[in-house]
């Protein structure tokens, strides 16, 4: 189907000349109100009455058949107005509802033509704004924002709604090329409940794994599972067995480093928190300020491992053997500094070491025997919890539990793979190339 349709617009300007400032805001008024909504109407209304006659006129063998018992003895049974929100503006147009003779069943070509769902009254495009305006300001902003950039306005119950019902914060994919995956939790707001005991202390605990062409993919948030329910989930999503990713890289968290044991084949400390962490220990031991640098510099110092940049299967032996020997060294230095600690009599920090060596280097054994760049801190991790604490702590509190996992999900959704944000709102969507329109000429209308 293809029409030219001709605009007829009444522009009134003053005499003594205006702003045009004033006309371009009084031109983008009228299109999202009245121009653009107007013509998609019009052109539903041309493809409504397209399909009525393409049944009518084509021969009896090729005209559209009863979806429910394929009878081709179909009459119009009503003309039903309807409105569908849009980015545009409120579309209000109309269909024909036709009646099969034989089995008496009704149906209506047009939504089936513009593939629209039962009762659907928004276009997923809308939604798609709704989501990212969302999930980057506040809802009180985000509605305000709407009307500002002329989109339809959307209430602020209404985008809360679309947000907890949209299946774009769907993270939990197969994914079986999982090499690494990273975990790491931060604090937020939430909305207490006095009856059940439960405060204002909430916690998002985030995963994202990293797959063997380098490419990182979203894994999951949740607020009220366990860490040990959280493995259990991705394990199920990146495999299990042969498919079982090498290494876990974590923050040291409470329960983390023995729940992921489980789902990958070795767990790694994040360095960085290691070192972070000392810290907390020795004010645990009562070592002040000064005194604590001389056992974060060893450490830090300890950890501080350069490998070739080259690939691993060009590495000399001789090399590789110098830093399969280097691997054992580290872990005799970390015994001294641990026995150096004891002395000292700082039982903490020394206990907080000792658990921790048995994950220190895994990320250099998985190197040498793979040749695969795994991290060995959650810096990558990190800005993206940026990111999520930005949302979640700055700019909104008082979430309820499923509403800061859910904008958790969307966030990470579309920071870590925005290409396969794209590529699931253009199928979400069906941008499949079926619409072309042209902008031909203006011209003034004949008097």
């Amino acid at each position: 189907m293809q029409e030219s349709i001709a605009l007829n617009m009444l522009i009134a300007t003053s005499d003594d000349g205006l702003s045009l400032d004033e006309f371009v805001i009084c031109l983008k008024e009228f299109a999202m109100k009245e121009g653009l909504p107007g013509v998609a109407a019009f052109i539903l209304r041309l493809v409504d009455e397209f399909l009525q006659v393409l049944r009518m006129k084509v021969p009896k063998s090729n005209r559209s058949r009863c979806p429910h018992c394929g009878g081709q003895e179909l009459a119009v049974k009503h003309v039903e107005p309807r409105q569908m929100t849009t980015s545009i503006g409120e579309v209000k147009f109309s269909w024909r509802r036709l009646i099969c003779l034989s089995c008496r069943k009704t149906h209506v070509p047009l939504r089936d033509y513009l593939k629209l769902e039962r009762w659907q009254s928004k276009t997923g495009e809308l939604a798609r704004v709704a989501v990212e305006t969302f999930c980057e300001q506040s809802y009180r902003r985000g509605t305000a924002h709407f009307s500002t950039i002329g989109v339809n306005p959307v209430a602020r119950s209404t985008g809360q709604r679309w947000i907890m019902e949209t299946q774009s914060a769907q993270c939990d994919q197969k994914c079986e090329d999982v090499a690494a995956i990273m975990a790491d939790a931060t604090g937020y707001k939430r909305r207490p409940d006095t009856s059940a005991g439960m405060d204002n202390a909430g916690e998002v605990r985030v995963s994202i794994g990293l797959k063997r062409n380098g490419q990182w993919v979203p894994l999951g948030a949740h607020t009220q599972e366990t860490w040990d329910q959280i493995a259990d989930q991705i394990g199920v999503c990146v495999g299990q067995d042969q498919h079982k990713p090498e290494l876990a890289v974590v923050d040291g968290g409470r329960g983390m480093a023995e729940a992921f044991s489980k789902v990958a084949n070795s767990v790694q400390r994040c360095e960085w928190h290691l070192v972070s962490q000392l810290r907390y220990a020795l004010y645990d031991d009562k070592v002040k300020k000064p005194g604590q640098q001389e056992y974060l510099d060893k450490l830090a110092a300890l950890l501080h491992v350069q490998v070739p940049t080259a690939e691993i299967e060009t590495i000399k032996p001789e090399e590789r053997a110098e830093l399969e020997k280097k691997l054992i060294g580290l872990a005799g230095e970390m015994d001294e500094l641990i026995g150096t600690l004891e002395r000292n009599d700082h039982p903490q920090a020394a206990g907080y070491l000792r658990a921790s060596q048995a994950h220190t280097f895994r990320w250099l054994a998985f190197w040498l025997k793979t040749g695969f760049r795994c991290p060995r801190t959650t810096s990558y991790l990190e800005r993206l919890m940026r990111e999520i604490g930005r949302r979640l702590k700055k700019i909104a509190f008082g979430w309820s539990e499923k509403g800061a996992a859910q904008m958790t999900r969307i966030l990470i959704r579309k920071i870590v793979n925005p290409q396969e944000w794209e590529d699931y709102w253009k199928k979400a969507l069906r941008l499949d190339g079926n619409v072309k329109i042209l902008f031909r000429s203006v011209c003034p209308a004949a008097t």
